[in-house]
């Protein structure tokens, strides 16, 4: 019995695989999974109950009806009158059982399905707040299920009655006779015996088996209901098919129509051809026909006429397994595995290597992440890959494509859940993927496409533009129009006729805050409305190997407040931002402005932000930072003062009086009037004593913990410059002002920047003159919590358009201003 349902199992899990790709989409995959499961079981109770109840009970009947036949005629007219009727009215219902049973079978698999898909998507459940919505939907299906389920239990039970009623009828007349017959001298003593006892034994064993046989019709009918699943016939028979050669990888679609059900044409009499190892990227709104392109190649819809041909090979005439075995697809929702992260990449190639594995795991920039988890390759990513951020399951989508090395690649917007330093990263590698082969490319992100041989722009199932990107560009068109609208950033979903931005990117800065913006409670109202935003908090949590959102949002500000804890925390409020606005806005960095500047950790997030580090990296970095700053010198020892209505020489000769207590030295030089002052407790209290003396019109001391940006700070230099040696730093996309120095940040010197900056001062008066003057920049944005740079802003440069961007209200503000 264990192979038998095995083989049930297999045959029918093999059978409903083999369904086209417009079947599941169409079908509850929890229904289906439920009557896979139900058949074997339900099989084999019915297959039970004929081996061992009614084989014996027919020879019983056999061996009975002999010695009734023996006995008289009469007492075996009334023993097959009854076991007539019996059997009769057993079939006549049962039947009808099975029916009702079938429809309650059905309503079963379809409460399944809306259970697995509500579980599914039980994080679209979370986020809007449906569970009630999904407990009424279930509650409607279980109350359907639960109806037709007491229908056939009524069903079955009156059955049941009316069978007893015709036993107890039968018997009584078998004895009446037989007494009769006996009073006669027709039949002897023992034949009465013989009659009584046979025909209570029977009608036990008949009630048993009705009792079963009610059972076992159930069991059909659910078996009925799961083969509805064998019923419903294939698309495509693989027996006679052939197997395509791809050498080229050449793709021509020769007068296709297509349409999807119940919808008009997509693809109306189009034909095109793509040569073997062209480079190919698809553009154009959402619904334009791309991706049905791109479906159409893989064989997953059938066209409605017309052929679709690979190196000149009708792909309708090939086998799926060939045509699919020659295709490396990565699709713009990965679909992973509730497997490890090994055998998700394997898929790719099944023969794989665990070498292989991890070499193209590092080409797709996954390795890092990947030893960071619990178990690294051997993790299990959860449904669906729920354990892993978008962006992460997208580079196993992409490592998965590099492996299986097919002819030809299709990438579905393979890049759009990465952030732009990851993205930049694996740009090598995915030409790498590219080379030699026959490559289209579905974007949204237009700058992507810049090294493609060809674009092809599409605009309701048709082709509207056809060439290179400087071709197109010089044409004009619709291409043209896509470009200058989201200026080498995102393209919108749909054509809204929108023009562009009011603000002039080349007039204005982003401006990143640093250690003192923190505040309980920052970044929520982001993780709650974002999905970019929560997947940030997400893998810097993960990268962290702490639950820092969770502090960020409802811990103790003293907590918060630690240097080590507090800089990682506002860096990922300020790329938080930075996703919302690439992901909602569509608008990237570059689209922004062209000079970026933060205030001391803020430095860091306004590297990240333009794609000199990774967002794991500079998580890594800021809390070695913090760690370091924090232990470098003795609680107490070290303290900062800020001085209210001052300039930089008074402020100077005021470190130079109290030199002789300790060290004293200029930390940050903010402008409008006010400096920080950083070095020993002692010197720092004889600054306070004396800042009056010197013209400061007000001293407050800060509530810090060490004495940042001072020379006590040189272990904590010496320790971010191990940190750095090896993390890859790249050339940021826009240019970045360092705090050190007040010049750009370039890849060669951006480490040696950052280590000199710990102990340094932070000069940002100079660093916004600098922006206002050399970039005339007359529009600060200030990405993150607080409002310490733009309040700074404000009293700089009144008159200026200044905005502070860390909820989702001021990015809806700021989104109408534009």
């Amino acid at each position: 019995m264990p192979k038998f349902e095995a083989n049930i199992r297999t045959s029918m899990f093999n059978y409903v695989s083999n369904h086209s790709h417009s079947y599941f989409v169409q079908t509850h995959v929890g229904g289906i999974a439920q009557r896979i499961s139900d058949m074997p079981k339900s099989a084999k109770l019915v297959i039970d109950d004929l081996l061992t109840v009614f084989i014996p009970l027919i020879v019983s009947i056999i061996a009975s009806s002999s010695v009734f036949l023996s006995m008289h005629p009469l007492l075996a007219a009334i023993f097959f009158t009854w076991l007539g009727l019996h059997f009769t009215l057993c079939v006549f219902f049962c039947l009808k059982a099975a029916n009702s049973v079938s429809v309650q079978s059905a309503a079963r698999a379809l409460l399944q399905g809306k259970i697995v898909d509500s579980m599914t998507n039980h994080l679209s459940v979370k986020l809007f707040t449906a569970h009630q919505h999904e407990m009424q939907t279930i509650k409607e299906a279980q109350a359907d299920e639960l109806q037709k389920y007491r229908y056939s239990l009524i069903y079955i039970e009156k059955f049941k009655m009316l069978l007893s009623l015709i036993s107890i009828i039968n018997i009584t007349l078998l004895l009446y006779l037989a007494i009769k017959l006996w009073q006669q001298g027709q039949i002897t003593i023992g034949d009465i015996v013989f009659t009584i006892n046979s025909t209570l034994g029977l009608m036990t064993n008949l009630w048993f088996t009705g009792d079963e046989i009610s059972y076992m019709f159930y069991e059909i009918g659910v078996c009925k209901q799961s083969l509805i699943l064998l019923e419903e016939p294939t698309e495509i028979s693989e027996s006679t098919l052939k197997q395509i050669k791809v050498t080229q990888g050449k793709i021509e679609f020769d007068n296709v129509s297509f349409n999807y059900h119940n919808n008009g044409n997509i693809f109306k009499n189009k034909s095109l051809v793509i040569h073997g190892g062209q480079k190919v990227g698809l553009v154009g709104f959402s619904g334009s026909g791309k991706t049905t392109f791109a479906n159409l190649i893989m064989r997953l819809y059938e066209v409605s006429s017309g052929t679709v041909k690979i190196d000149d090979q009708d792909v309708s005439q090939a086998s799926l397994l060939s045509l699919r075995s020659n295709i490396a697809f990565i699709p713009q929702d990965p679909f992973l595995f509730h497997r490890s992260v090994l055998e998700n990449i394997r898929y790719g190639n099944i023969n794989a290597t665990d070498e292989e594995v991890k070499e193209v795991a590092k080409k797709a920039e996954c390795d890092s992440f990947i030893m960071n988890l619990e178990h690294g390759y051997d993790t299990i990513v959860g449904e669906r890959g729920s354990k892993l951020s978008g962006g992460q399951r997208q580079r196993i989508a992409i490592a998965r494509a590099m492996l299986k090395n097919a002819p030809i690649v299709i990438m579905d917007e393979a890049t759009s859940a990465l952030d732009s330093v990851t993205e930049r990263l694996i740009e090598k590698s995915l030409q790498h993927l590219m080379v030699n082969k026959t490559a289209i490319v579905i974007a949204h992100r237009l700058s992507t496409l810049l090294h493609l041989d060809r674009i092809l722009v599409f605009e309701k199932g048709n082709i509207v533009g056809d060439g290179t990107h400087e071709e197109l560009l010089t044409k004009g068109g619709r291409y043209a129009m896509l470009w200058h609208m989201q200026q080498s950033g995102l393209l919108p979903e749909h054509d809204n006729g929108k023009k562009g931005i009011k603000m002039d990117k080349n007039k204005s800065s982003l401006l990143f805050p640093g250690q003192g913006s923190q505040v309980v409670g920052m970044g929520v109202e982001l993780f709650n409305t974002f999905n970019e935003a929560k997947e940030v908090f997400s893998l810097i949590d993960e990268t962290l190997k702490q639950n820092l959102s969770q502090l960020m949002f409802s811990g103790e500000l003293e907590e918060l407040t630690l240097t080590a804890n507090a800089q990682p925390a506002i860096m990922a409020v300020s790329l938080a931002v930075m996703a919302v606005l690439e992901k909602q806005l569509n608008l990237t960095i570059q689209d922004l402005c062209n000079v970026a500047a933060g205030h001391s950790l803020g430095e860091y997030s306004a590297l990240a932000a333009s794609g000199v580090f990774s967002l794991t990296d500079t998580a890594s970095l800021l809390r070695v930072r913090g760690d370091a700053m924090q232990s470098a010198v003795n609680p107490g020892e070290g303290a900062m003062v800020a001085l209210i209505g001052t300039d930089l020489d008074s402020a100077q000769k005021l470190c130079n009086h109290v030199a002789n207590y300790g060290a004293c030295q200029i930390a940050n030089d903010n402008g409008a009037g006010q400096i920080v002052l950083s070095g020993a407790t002692i010197a720092i209290d004889k600054a306070i004593e004396s800042a009056t003396n010197f013209g400061v019109k007000k001293a407050i001391k800060l509530k810090v913990s060490a004495p940042f940006h001072s020379s006590l700070m040189q272990s904590a230099a010496f320790k971010m410059e191990q940190a750095l040696k090896g993390v890859a730093i790249h050339n940021p996309t826009i240019d970045v002002m360092a705090n050190f120095n007040v010049e750009k940040h370039h890849e060669s010197i951006t480490k040696d920047l950052l280590v000199s900056q710990v102990a340094g001062s932070v000069r940002w008066r100079e660093t916004m003159e600098k922006i206002t003057t050399h970039y005339e920049v007359d529009t600060f944005i200030e990405i993150g919590p607080g409002q310490v740079l733009s309040g700074i802003a404000k009293r700089m440069y009144p008159g200026s358009n200044v905005f502070n961007l860390h909820t989702p209200k001021n990015i809806e503000e700021f989104s109408d201003f534009l």
